[in-house]
C-alpha cells in the first residue's frame, strides 16, 4: 500500500505542529556570526544570503567585510557602491597599473595623458585625490588597509594617497605587501605626514623582483622612519624589511606594547655599524614574538645577537617564540631564553639547496651551513621545559646521533618538529632507523617535517654528473617510491606521529608533500597523502612571500 505524505505527517507529527517555528532573530549575536563565518569558509554564505530579504541583510556585515579594489586608471568615484562602505573593515588597495591590455590603450587614447607612462613611473597615481578620501572618511568600520600590487614590481604609493589612507583616524592595521611606499617625492614636495591614527599593527614586505639597485628608495626611508618615530607607543605588531630598519633611531625609541616583531632581508652588519642586534632592540619589554630572517651578504659570516662579552640582562622576559637565521654557538641569547619560550627556529634564511644553484649561488647571499655539533652546542644551553614546536637546519656530521637523542630528551613537549638535514657529498645513505629511535622519546609529537636530503632526489647530480629530471612525472615517482615508504617506516614506529610533511624538489621552488597518517584495526598504520595540501618555502629575497596553493596564510605548523 503507497502512503502519501499527508498521511505520513498525521502518523508523526511534527514537533512544532501549532508552534512559531523560531527564526534567525531568535539567536543572538554571537551564535549567528559563528554560524555565517561557518558558511564563508565554505564559500556558502554568498548563496545562502539569496534565499530572503531578511538573511541577506543579515550576511551584509559579513559578505562584505573585506573588499578588494582593483584599478589601473585614475577614478572620480570610488568602484565600490557607497551603500557598503559602512560594512567595510578591511579594504585591499591593489595596484593594476602593469596590466598592460587596459594601461596602455588608455594612456595612448588621452585618458591619462597627465599621468607618466607606467613602464617608466615609479609612483601610482591611480589611488589618490578626492574620491578616496570620500570614500575612506565614511567608513565607519574600517580598521585595516592592504596596499598591494597585481604583479611584483616595485612600482609604489605616493604621497597624496599614504597620506589619505593616514587621516583615517580609527584606522588600526596597514599592511604593504609589494608596492614601495613613497618611491620618488613631486617637485618641491617633502615628506611629511600630518596625522597618523595610532596603528597598532605595520606590515612591510618588498615586491619579490626589486631591483637591486633599488632595493631602497631616500623617500621610502624618510617615510618609515617618520612613521615609526610617530607609532612606536602604540605598535603592537611591526613586520619590516631589514633595509628599511633604522637602527640607530630604534635604538632611543621606546615601545611599551610592542608584541611581535619580525625582521627580514639582507642585513648587512657593516652598514649597522657592527653594533649587535641585541643593543637595538632593548626598550621591547612586552615583546612576545622576535623573529630575525637576515640573509648574509656574500662578503660576510654570522655573527651573534647578543655577544658572550656583552653585558646585559635579557630584554624580552615574556618571549615565546624566537627564529635566528645563522646561529652561531658563542651567542649568549641562548642560555639567557626564558622559560616562556614555546617555539624556536635555527634555519638558514634562505635555505640552503644544493640542487638550486641559481638561488643559493646568487652572488647577493649565501647560506653557510651549521653543523650538527655546532647545533648541539646550542641547544645545551638552552633550558627550555614549554619547547612545543622546534625548527632545525644543519649538515650532518659525527654528532647528528647525539643531536637527535638530545632534542628527544631535553624538550619532551615538542608537538611539531622540522628537521632540514642535509648530508655531506660523500655520504649517500639516509640512516633512518637512528633518527627514528633517537626521537621516539617524544610521545607528544604529532607534527613532523624532515628533509631528508636523498642522492636520487631530482635536481641532484647523478654519480656520473648528470642532473637528474625534475619534470611532475619525476617527482610523482619521487614521492612515491622514495618518501612514501619512508613515510610508512615513521608511522610504525612512532605512534604519536599524526602528518608527516616532505620536502620534496620542484623546481622552479621546493614543497612540503604532506601526508596524514591511517590507523586501522585490520591492518598496520600507513599514510596517504593531503589532496591540495602542497606548501611553497621560502626560497629567500627572490620570494619574499610564503603562500599555500589555496592562497591561505601559513601559520608556525605549514611554514618553514
Amino acid at each position: 500500500m503507497l502512503l502519501d505524505s499527508s498521511h505520513y505527517m498525521r502518523r508523526n507529527p511534527s514537533p512544532w505542529d501549532g508552534k512559531v517555528i523560531p527564526g534567525l532573530s531568535t539567536l543572538n549575536e554571537d551564535v549567528l556570526n559563528h554560524l555565517f563565518d561557518e558558511l564563508q569558509a565554505r564559500k556558502l554564505l554568498a548563496p545562502f544570503s539569496h534565499t530572503c530579504r531578511e538573511i541577506r541583510e543579515r550576511c551584509m556585515p559579513i559578505l562584505f567585510r573585506s573588499c578588494t579594489v582593483r584599478e589601473c586608471l585614475p577614478f572620480d568615484e570610488f568602484p565600490l557602491p557607497r551603500s557598503l562602505w559602512r560594512y567595510i573593515k578591511h579594504l585591499e588597495l591593489v595596484d593594476g597599473c602593469y596590466e598592460y591590455p587596459l594601461i596602455v590603450r588608455a594612456w595612448r587614447s588621452g585618458r591619462m595623458s597627465h599621468v607618466p607612462f607606467p613602464g617608466d613611473a615609479l609612483t601610482c597615481h591611480v589611488y589618490e585625490g578626492p574620491a578616496l578620501e570620500d570614500a575612506l572618511h565614511n567608513m565607519p568600520g574600517l580598521r585595516a588597509v592592504t596596499l598591494a600590487s597585481s604583479i611584483n614590481t616595485s612600482h609604489g604609493f605616493s604621497l597624496a594617497g599614504l597620506r589619505a589612507i593616514l587621516s583615517v583616524p580609527q584606522l588600526e592595521v596597514l599592511s604593504v605587501r609589494g608596492p614601495a611606499l613613497v618611491p620618488e617625492l613631486l617637485t618641491g614636495d617633502v615628506v611629511c605626514l600630518d596625522t597618523i591614527p595610532a596603528l597598532t599593527s605595520l606590515q612591510y614586505c618588498f615586491a619579490k623582483r626589486r631591483p637591486r639597485s633599488d632595493a631602497v628608495y631616500p623617500s621610502e626611508r624618510q617615510t618609515i622612519e617618520l612613521i615609526l618615530r610617530q607609532l612606536h607607543d602604540t605598535l603592537q605588531t611591526l613586520f619590516l624589511p631589514v633595509e628599511l630598519m633604522p637602527f640607530f633611531e630604534l635604538s632611543t625609541f621606546h615601545w611599551p606594547a610592542l608584541r611581535e616583531l619580525r625582521l627580514r632581508g639582507e642585513y648587512d652588519c657593516l652598514k649597522a655599524g657592527c653594533s649587535p642586534i641585541i643593543s637595538f632592540l632593548g626598550n621591547m619589554p612586552q615583546l612576545r614574538i622576535l623573529a630575525l630572517e637576515l640573509a648574509l651578504p656574500t662578503d660576510q659570516g654570522p655573527t651573534p645577537i647578543w655577544p658572550e662579552d656583552l653585558l646585559v640582562d635579557l630584554p624580552w622576559p615574556l618571549l615565546e617564540e624566537l627564529t635566528v637565521s645563522f646561529p652561531v654557538t658563542d651567542d649568549a641569547i641562548y642560555s639567557n631564553l626564558p622559560p616562556t619560550l614555546r617555539r624556536l627556529s635555527l634555519v638558514c634564511y634562505p635555505h640552503y639547496m644544493r640542487n638550486l644553484p641559481m638561488y643559493t649561488a646568487s652572488g647577493r647571499w649565501h647560506s653557510p651551513l651549521i653543523s650538527a655539533s655546532d647545533v648541539l652546542s646550542i641547544l645545551r644551553k638552552c633550558h627550555l621545559p614549554l619547547l612545543t614546536k622546534l625548527k632545525l637546519e644543519y649538515q650532518e656530521d659525527w654528532a647528528e646521533e647525539q643531536l637527535l637523542r638530545h632534542v628527544g630528551v631535553a624538550f619532551p613537549e615538542l608537538v611539531c618538529l622540522k628537521i632540514f638535514r642535509n648530508r655531506v657529498w660523500e655520504r649517500g645513505e639516509l640512516p633512518l632507523d637512528m633518527i627514528i629511535e633517537s626521537l621516539s622519546p617524544l610521545s607528544r609529537l604529532r607534527t613532523f617535517g624532515f628533509h631528508p636530503d636523498l642522492v636520487d632526489a631530482p635536481g641532484s647530480q647523478s654519480p656520473s654528473g648528470k642532473t637528474l629530471p625534475t619534470d611532475d612525472c619525476a617527482v610523482h615517482n619521487f614521492q612515491e617510491t622514495r618518501l612514501r615508504p619512508i613515510a610508512n617506516r615513521i608511522v610504525d614506529n612512532w605512534p604519536s606521529v599524526e602528518v608527516l610533511r616532505f620536502l620534496s624538489p620542484k623546481l622552479p621552488y621546493h614543497s612540503w608533500a604532506s601526508y596524514c597518517v591511517v590507523r586501522c584495526r585490520d591492518r598496520s598504520p600507513h599514510v596517504k597523502p593531503i589532496p591540495g595540501a602542497e606548501e611553497y618555502i621560502d626560497l629567500g629575497p627572490l620570494f619574499l612571500k610564503q603562500a599555500k596553493r589555496t592562497g591561505r596564510p601559513l601559520d608556525f605548523d605549514t611554514n618553514v
